[in-house]
């Protein structure tokens, strides 16, 4: 027993967060930006309810770091990491893993880290074609109340080209709660399919 405290915990919670590139290259210098990303990020990785636990090979929770509780130079350490030191906020949303031995994973012909980077590259880039059909939703919601009427979306989406029968059943098919509106939930689960069966789509 004396040896256990030497040896340490079994237990690594690791805390650490993304930030992007531009397309011209450019790394992202918001702080809102690499907040909106990580979040994104928890979004697909983390577990809803009534989901089978067994089908996610990687499962990440999350936290804030907020200056008033790490205090202002470990916050401007981690913001100046991150590439977003020049930045204003003093909240940074981070992505949590609890490992225990990861190592035991290994063999000769996978490797633990390999994996890892597998799913997360998945992940970031669902996480930003999430993302990015998120902020056409808050786009389209004009009075900015969270959910889309008939009318925003019927605006927005033929001024960018798409046909009245199309926009309308995609709104029919993505109302499931059948109450008039499209929460962002419902946009998100079907805007994906909508853009690549439209005309424009072809």
């Amino acid at each position: 027993m004396a040896l256990l405290p030497e040896l340490g915990p079994d237990v690594n919670i690791l805390c650490y967060a993304f930030n992007f590139k531009h397309a011209d290259g450019r790394l992202n210098a918001s702080l809102d930006q690499a907040n909106r990303l990580n979040k994104a990020i928890y979004e697909v990785l983390s577990i809803k309810p009534g989901e089978d636990v067994a089908s996610h090979d990687l499962i990440v929770s999350t936290t804030d770091f907020e200056q008033a509780h790490y205090g202002k130079a470990f916050l401007d350490s981690y913001k100046r990491r991150l590439g977003v030191g020049g930045s204003e906020g003093n909240t940074i949303t981070v992505l949590r893993s609890t490992v225990l031995n990861p190592w035991l994973t290994e063999d000769e012909e996978d490797s633990f880290l390999d994996m890892l980077e597998a799913e997360f590259r998945e992940a970031i880039s669902r996480a930003m074609l999430r993302d990015s059909m998120g902020q056409v939703f808050e786009e389209i919601d004009a009075n900015k109340d969270g959910r889309l009427a008939w009318a925003e979306i019927d605006a927005r989406l033929r001024a960018l080209g798409h046909r009245e029968e199309e926009i309308a059943k995609f709104f029919r098919t993505s109302d499931i709660t059948s109450d008039g509106y499209l929460s962002k939930s419902e946009f998100l689960e079907h805007f994906s399919q909508f853009l690549v069966h439209s005309s424009l789509g072809r």
